[in-house]
């Protein structure tokens, strides 16, 4: 299965040190049950509470914060076991097995058990309590994934418990574990704070010259159990408030605390953060400088998390964040809803860009922007599909069917395999014949390729063999048609071979491209889509995935500048050392000013493309976002690394011709490009050599004189390269071109070195040549 997890929705949030343990609360757990119900509306400390299972308890906590697009049952399986195997390490858990199931309840059940025996064998090394956190479960609505719940936990060892906490209404499965004495619910009354506990936290966080017994006193009487309300509170009181009995009741008079005591008194350009980034499920420096236009969130982000009740960290490093319940509904209400919709939108093309394109989409339906979402939809609505996540798409395709929108082929293409995957095969067809004539329409071959191949599947699945192969015949001289860009051949090739084997079990045949395809699938960070691609050999060019036009560059040193970005593989780069390297007679602010021209105008150029955030600014260096860029580099480093560890993987001659073009940076002047020009040459003629050989030892000669041909053009200098062209001539005979190769690699060794050719190309000659010419 695609990796597409968000890993800030299974990392334990880390909360201030300033919130109370509650020992009271914590035994409770300690109880030999297997589901425990947090039951309270926002701000009783349900969340601060389960971190505490596992920094205070010493027990294993495997978290999963819930949101809408959990309510499909693929999706939520596949957060349950990676949050899991944070905990045991890597489950053997075959998830994509069941990707394609009808989702009964027999499917539903097996699958739940597959993944209990991986936990089960990987329980026995562990001694300590572990607790699966289901974090905001009030968000999940569907009914299969209450039974598969239901069944896991039912079947859990007794150090194995689950905690589901809600806002809403309590599981309808927590009746079927308390009737059995296996299950607990802890409400609101529990999970408010008691007096003592107040008086705690005051004594904690409150100056000691004040009376903590009767201040906790009269917060007892103000706002009751309500931890939320005691902690603004104690703020407001730290803040010079609270002179008197002031009265902080319910939620209405927390929010106007907030616009009395914090928010008004932060600068405008925080308060705008804070409203506008609210609209956000989860932070990240990333994201929030795409939809704030702006380059410093990092700093941003790390200063609000020192403000207790405001946000906290997911994980255990400064990457990712979220709001606190109470102050994302309070930053919510500042929000208007035009400025709102254009937040949803930007974190949508944001999210485009990336491969959390689910993301895209549901920020998308969320903004209200239906074309947006139709869009994102076409992009990744397949994959999804193909993963088993059709209640997923189901929601994503009623939800863009009620805006009433044109439906562009991409999407009709999605509607098809998505009815064809629920059962309704006729259905499924009839859309895809749709988007097929759409395609033909738009002239878009990359998509007329595919609703064809979608169609040829369904044709075989129907048990329509023939037709099924006639499609593929049809397309055959399309799909072999190599006069085209490198990305529409790669992609038809794929396709063709997946097809072949599939449809005529002619395995042989396709085995090398296969294996293409097998290493690209087993290294998907090299090969997934980018939204970049940089080819550094030869002339240095920069393009955007699915354009055919490259990047133009206002200016040469705009151009050196991000190549040396390039270059430096996303390690980060002062400002400082960026103008000595580029503008060494332009020193002091006439340099620094010539530098902030070139950023602007490349950045100027990627704003075009929604890349804003392609160059990062932290820490007062810049450094390019690698994650976003795909390069000819990284096509021929893993080519090389595959050859090396012994993966059999053949490439033609013109495919690898394809990736090295030239020398790294081949018209760059710097003198930094140089290192990495010697080395990725070396890599180049090791592969044309690893490639030859293997030829070689296969009989396979003429190969292996097309592949050292290009690399004797590359370096004629490197002998062992001469040496094996000359030995593959030999092999076949062709005693012509094997005096012709020696005479000539002879000549080249006298002239510009003095030398004799080695011991080892003589006795080629003399066995070879020498002896058919009576020497």
């Amino acid at each position: 299965m695609k990796n597409n997890i968000i890993e800030s929705k299974i990392q334990v949030p880390r909360v201030s040190k300033n919130f109370i343990i509650r020992p009271r609360l914590l035994e409770q757990f300690q109880e030999e049950l297997k589901l425990f119900v947090l039951h309270a509306t926002v701000g009783y400390g349900k969340t601060v509470l389960m971190t505490q299972l596992n920094g205070v308890a010493g027990a294993d906590v495997a978290w999963y914060h819930l949101n809408e697009s959990d309510n499909d049952v693929i999706t939520f399986m596949q957060y349950l076991s990676r949050s899991l195997e944070k905990i045991y390490g890597v489950l053997q858990f075959d998830l994509e097995r069941y990707e394609g199931m009808e989702q009964n309840e027999k499917q539903l059940t097996e699958m739940t058990y597959d993944l209990l025996e991986q936990i089960t064998k990987a329980q026995q090394k562990k001694i300590k309590d572990t607790f699966i956190v289901l974090d905001d479960f009030q968000v999940i609505n569907n009914e299969k994934i209450d039974t598969v719940l239901e069944i896991f936990i039912s079947s859990l060892e007794t150090n194995l418990k689950v905690v589901v906490a809600t806002k809403g209404s309590i599981p309808h499965f927590w009746s079927r574990f308390y009737i059995q004495g296996q299950g607990m619910l802890i409400g609101q009354k529990e999970l408010g704070f008691n007096k003592e506990e107040i008086e705690m936290i005051v004594k904690q966080m409150v100056a000691e010259d004040k009376n903590p017994t009767e201040i906790a006193g009269r917060m007892y009487q103000s706002v009751g159990r309500w931890p939320a309300g005691v902690m603004f509170e104690i703020l407001y009181l730290k803040q010079g408030g609270l002179q008197s009995s002031e009265n902080i009741m319910g939620k209405a008079a927390v929010y106007d605390y907030i616009m009395r005591a914090l928010y008004r008194k932060l600068p405008f350009d925080i308060q705008t953060f804070l409203s506008s980034t609210s609209a956000l499920e989860f932070l990240n420096a990333d994201v929030c400088n795409a939809v704030m236009k702006i380059d410093n969130s990092q700093s941003i982000l790390n200063y609000l998390v020192q403000e207790n009740l405001l946000i906290i960290k997911v994980g255990s490093g400064d990457r990712m964040f979220r709001y606190h319940s109470l102050m994302k509904e309070f930053l919510n209400e500042q929000l208007n809803d035009l400025t709102r919709k254009e937040i949803m939108k930007r974190a949508a093309e944001f999210y485009l860009h990336t491969d959390n394109k689910e993301q895209a989409v549901e920020y998308a339906i969320n903004g209200e922007n239906p074309e947006l979402a139709e869009y994102a939809v076409g992009s990744i609505g397949i994959d999804m599909v193909n993963q088993g996540k059709l209640s997923t798409v189901e929601r994503w395709i009623n939800w863009i069917e009620s805006c009433n929108i044109n439906i562009t082929p991409k999407t009709m293409l999605v509607y098809g395999v998505y009815n064809w995957k629920s059962g309704r095969i006729n259905k499924g067809l009839d859309f895809i014949n749709i988007a097929i004539e759409k395609f033909i329409t738009s002239m878009n071959e990359v998509g007329y390729i595919q609703a064809m191949l979608e169609k040829a599947r369904i044709m075989k699945v129907m048990g329509k063999d023939e037709e099924s192969a006639g499609i593929i015949d049809e397309l055959s001289p399309i799909l072999r048609n190599k006069d085209r860009k490198k990305m529409v051949y790669n992609f038809c090739r794929e396709s063709q071979i997946g097809f072949n084997i599939n449809l005529d079990n002619n395995f042989k045949d396709n085995q090398e491209n296969y294996q293409v395809v097998t290493l690209a699938r087993q290294n998907p960070d090299s090969y997934r889509e980018k939204p970049i691609y940089i080819k550094a050999f030869g002339e240095f060019q920069v393009f955007i995935t699915g354009k055919t036009e490259e990047i133009k560059w206002r200016t040469k040193k705009a151009q050196e500048l991000f190549a040396y970005l390039f270059h430096l593989n996303g390690e980060p780069v002062s400002k400082e050392e960026l103008t000595l390297l580029l503008w060494p007679d332009n020193q002091g602010k006439s340099a620094t000013s010539l530098l902030h021209t070139a950023l602007y105008s490349i950045r100027r150029e990627l704003s075009t493309f929604g890349l804003d955030n392609l160059i990062c600014y932290n820490k007062k260096k810049y450094l390019l976002n690698m994650d976003m860029i795909n390069s000819d580099v990284q096509d021929l480093t893993v080519y090389y690394e595959t050859l090396k560890n012994g993966k059999e993987l053949h490439l033609e001659e013109e495919a690898l011709s394809d990736i090295y073009t030239g020398s790294y940076m081949e018209r760059m002047e710097l003198d930094e490009f140089l290192p990495q020009r010697v080395n990725l040459e070396k890599m180049f003629l090791k592969v044309c050599e690893m490639e030859g050989i293997e030829d070689f030892k296969c009989g396979r000669f003429e190969r292996t004189i097309m592949w050292m041909n290009r690399a004797v053009a590359t370096d004629p200098f490197e002998e062992s390269l001469q040496l094996l062209r000359i030995k593959s001539y030999a092999a076949l005979r062709d005693f012509k071109n094997t005096k012709k190769y020696y005479e000539k690699m002879k000549e080249m060794l006298l002239k510009e070195f003095d030398l004799q050719p080695s011991e080892d190309i003589g006795e080629i000659w003399r066995k070879y040549v020498g002896v058919k010419n009576g020497v």
